[in-house]
């Protein structure tokens, strides 16, 4: 096997040989911090416009990084006769979670210099019942 970019988790790999396919969250590059920085200062009269200001300002960021990748996930959709990928924004902290993703997927997706980092969605079960 070939060595994977960094930028894929280990624990990932492991998870689609063993599964096929699986949930990720892609961290793209940069960040929120700048757009967040960038708010701090400027100066809002309301609350309610400063939020909208955050609001607006992430869900633009997220949009403008995250483009290329939509694309290449909505053609590759197409490819695929309408299987079951799907993914979501989350401007919050400009990142996707893409469902259904495989190995293909996965490395290609390792090569848009845009992303960060791909890992699994983990989930967390029965936390409250060991407590």
């Amino acid at each position: 096997m070939a060595a994977q970019p960094p930028k894929i988790e280990p624990t990932l790999l492991e998870s689609l040989a063993t599964k096929g396919t699986t949930t990720l969250i892609v961290q793209f590059s940069p960040g929120t911090s700048g757009v967040l920085q960038a708010l701090e200062s400027r100066t809002f009269e309301t609350r309610e416009e400063r939020l909208n200001a955050v609001n607006s300002d992430l869900r633009a960021h997220a949009a403008q990084y995250q483009a290329t990748v939509v694309e290449f996930l909505e053609n590759k959709k197409k490819e695929d006769g309408g299987a079951e990928l799907s993914w979501e924004s989350k401007w919050i902290n400009n990142s996707l979670i893409i469902k259904n993703a495989d190995l293909t997927i996965v490395n290609a997706l390792a090569n848009f210099e845009e992303i960060r980092e791909i890992h699994e969605n983990r989930v967390v079960a029965h936390i409250l019942d060991e407590l």
